[in-house]
């Protein structure tokens, strides 16, 4: 029963705002609440983000006069109060029910305060209490709810509880795919830094520093998706790479491999946590026997198959020591520990194969003269073998085609026993490789977005748009201005928090990549080149046809396309010098259109001579660009393109030939050789001669110099 009498309420319809003003009125209002509720979903895990949220909802109920309008917001308000208590849970359908307080003021903007009707009021006010019901003790905000409304009379049993929040939540599991696809490759960046400093015993300071801030990244969204368990496991690893920021060895006893095992079962960890949300709250009783979810399976045959691999690496060791003369080196345990591995995962055609090439090891090493027979077959088998293996464990395609390299490679060796008896050779029958059916070309997918969160995220999306766009122009005409670039990599932050939240990874992804290098920009590590604003550029252009592929709309930018903007942005982030002209070939003339037309690109002039170039004697005028452009051979997009690369190119290498005119001690970089390099790859799209073969030859006669200076 909703007719209750709340002290709040009582007296306050002296305040009701005037017809004249409502609009007005409610406008701002939503306005506010709008940022509040996005501020407050990008960081979740700061309960103090609520209170603006609550400042809005005490405004409305004093201020309105619809009365059951204005309980709804105080029930909200205290509801928001139990969140900030710990006392109610966080979880998908209650940030839902704070979006749909969102449409409640839409509907009072475009309806004045009878807009919303009464039967969404009630049921919104009905489920915030249903949250007070089942809101832990110790906050005065749900205790009052629960005693006001009588709750504790209407709290069902636990069992009758449990099913209703499964219908409530339905755990959304699209929603944690995607941001799981994001998660791993925050921690596949850390993974290859470690792998780096594993292979060469030497940690890199950069590198590490770039690790320690994706863990950070990477445990401030987990606490956003209330993943507290994976959360801390990533928090752990923090204090584990400070130990080892020095370490330079590779003993087996490095703490750089025990970080290696930390990583792995954070991994797992995550793994776990973000597959199994998308199961149901409570599975149907059935057998007394409990069937592992298929995350879990998989996992579990990961780590087995992991543990193969390093057991073979101890086989590899072993047999180099009975090569240098060790009688005593064992490499037949760890191929049993493979081969019963393999076995338990029913891979049992492979476990056979293994045991055979324990034989053919016996047969070549315990001959006793010291000479070893096949030497290169054996080892192309052990490669293959491990090659087979670790593409299983990572899901390779195609994986058996190692195996039938390992099978022809021991296919007629002799095989022998422990004692080095010969015994009869066996035949294994590999399993049959399967050929994949031509897949189907497919099209973009729309991602499955509540309504109402995609709603205030197009609201938000097109509002920082706006913003970028203004900003850009001010940074471009001067690039030194920090301010505007920090404007600019707050923009992308924003798109970057709230796009992975509701679900539209293409906008979040791309917002991460430059949100990075824009940050690399302002910490100075590397510096602004036209290169660089024409990458920003070009993505907050991007920015309006990955809003129409969210909605399913034509758009000319494709996957290809917003794959290689991101994968550029990365390189320059980086400290590289990615080749413009690649990624422009894959970009639509609507987008290449903003890097000509607008007056912050810049145009590159043709160098001037004082001297006119001595004609060159030939039996046939080769076509101009112009006369080819008439024929139709060149898109006049890619003429345009070509001519402002080839002339950037020419300035820069005739700044070097000048100096060698001059006289003075011109030294060769690999700047310059790049210069050439990518010169001539320009050159060769629409060849007019032979000057493309021109280039090429002037790149291997300026790198045979560099070895010759080095």
């Amino acid at each position: 029963d909703l007719d209750v009498i709340i002290a709040e309420l009582s007296g306050s319809e002296a305040d009701a705002i005037a017809d004249s003003d409502f609009e007005a009125f409610s406008r701002r209002i939503r306005s506010r609440y709008q940022g509040a509720l996005l501020g407050w979903l990008n960081e979740q895990s700061k309960d103090a983000l609520l209170k603006p949220m609550q400042a809005v909802c005490n405004k409305l109920y004093i201020r309105l006069g619809r009365n059951e309008l204005k309980r709804l917001w105080w029930i909200a308000e205290q509801a928001m109060q139990g969140l900030r208590d710990g006392s109610i849970d966080n979880d998908l359908p209650l940030r839902r029910l704070f979006a749909r307080l969102d449409l409640t003021l839409k509907a009072m903007t475009e309806g004045g305060e009878h807009g919303p009707p009464t039967e969404t009021i009630t049921a919104l006010s009905r489920a915030l209490l249903f949250y007070a019901a089942q809101a832990r003790p110790g906050s005065k905000a749900t205790d009052r709810l629960r005693k006001l409304f009588r709750l504790e009379d209407l709290i069902p049993d636990r069992d009758a509880l449990l099913r209703a929040r499964g219908a409530v939540t339905g755990r959304d599991a699209g929603l944690f795919q995607s941001i799981g696809e994001a998660v791993r490759e925050e921690l596949g960046q850390v993974k290859d830094t470690l792998d780096m400093e594993l292979r060469t015993g030497r940690v890199d300071a950069e590198q590490r520093g770039e690790s320690k801030t994706s863990l950070r990244q990477l445990a401030d969204t987990l606490n956003m998706l209330n993943l507290p368990v994976p959360a801390k496991a990533v928090e752990d690893l923090l204090p584990e790479l400070e130990i080892t920021d020095n370490v330079t060895n590779l003993d087996l006893d490095s703490p750089l491999l025990a970080l290696a095992q930390k990583l792995l079962e954070v991994e797992a960890i995550l793994d776990v946590h973000i597959q199994l949300l998308g199961e149901p709250v409570e599975e149907e009783k059935g057998s007394k026997f409990i069937s592992l979810p298929p995350q879990e399976q998989r996992h579990i045959l990961s780590q087995l198959l992991d543990e193969c691999v390093t057991s073979l690496h101890e086989v590899q060791e072993a047999v180099r020591m009975r090569l240098d003369g060790n009688g005593e080196a064992n490499y037949l345990k760890p191929l049993e520990q493979i081969s019963g591995a393999l076995t338990v995962a029913s891979q049992d055609e492979v476990s056979a194969l293994t045991d055979k090439l324990g034989r053919v090891l016996n047969a070549a090493l315990t001959r006793g003269d010291g000479e070893v027979d096949n030497l290169d077959a054996l080892t192309d088998a052990i490669a293959a073998l491990e090659l087979y293996l670790a593409g299983c464990r990572d899901e390779q395609s195609n994986s058996l085609r190692f195996l039938e390299i390992m099978h022809s490679r021991l296919e007629g060796l002799p095989e022998a026993g422990l004692d080095g008896d010969q015994v009869p050779a066996t035949a294994i029958t590999l399993p049959e490789r399967t050929t994949a059916a031509p897949k189907e070309p497919k099209l973009p997918k729309v991602p499955e977005i509540d309504p109402v969160m995609l709603g205030i995220f197009l609201d938000e999306f097109d509002s920082v748009c706006g913003k970028l766009r203004e900003q850009q122009e001010a940074w471009l005409d001067n690039t030194a201005d920090s301010k505007a670039a920090s404007e600019l990599r707050r923009g992308f932050h924003t798109l970057k928090g709230s796009g992975r939240m509701v679900g539209a990874t293409e906008i979040g992804d791309l917002s991460f990549q430059i949100e990075d290098l824009l940050n690399k920009l302002l910490e100075d590590r590397i510096t602004f080149s036209q290169t660089l604003g024409d990458t920003v550029r070009l993505s907050i252009g991007a920015l309006v046809e990955l809003r129409a592929r969210l909605l399913g709309e034509d758009s000319e930018l494709d996957q290809a396309g917003i794959r290689s903007l991101g994968s550029f942005a990365r390189l320059l982030a980086g400290g590289n010098h990615p080749d413009m002209l690649k990624l422009q070939a894959v970009l639509p003339p609507s987008l290449l259109s903003l890097l000509t037309e607008t007056p912050g690109s810049v145009q590159r002039s043709e160098p001037e001579t004082t001297e006119k170039p001595r004609p060159v004697e030939t039996t046939a005028t080769p076509p101009t660009l112009d006369e080819l452009l008439q024929a139709g051979a060149i898109d006049p997009t890619l003429k345009q393109l070509m001519a402002g690369e080839i002339q950037g190119y020419l300035a820069e290498l005739e700044i070097f030939v000048n100096g060698l005119v001059s006289g003075s001690n011109q030294v060769i970089t690999r700047g310059l050789i790049r210069v050439v390099h990518t010169l001539a790859g320009t050159l060769a799209m629409a060849p007019l001669g032979q000057e493309a073969l021109v280039a090429r030859a002037l790149e291997n006669y300026l790198d045979s110099r560099l070895n010759e200076q080095r």
